[in-house]
């Protein structure tokens, strides 16, 4: 019978940087309604057309978002 290793965690400093941010992502997500993996999607295939996260807060609060110029 072979062992089988179960990870309880990151394995590096990058592995964590990269839990915070999508817990982060998802959290944030959460909030503003979004669901968090259509939304990925979403950002993924259609970047253009769907709004960051950032800009979705930005419109909540009605401030307009400098342009990427």
């Amino acid at each position: 019978s072979s062992a089988h290793r179960v990870s309880f965690g990151p394995q590096s400093r990058a592995g964590a940087r990269a839990w915070d941010t999508f817990q982060t992502l998802a959290a944030t997500a959460a909030k503003l309604g979004v669901g968090f993996f259509h939304y990925l999607h979403d950002r993924i295939v259609t970047p253009a057309t769907t709004p960051t996260l950032a800009e979705r807060i930005a419109q909540r609060a009605g401030v307009a978002m400098p342009s990427a110029a």
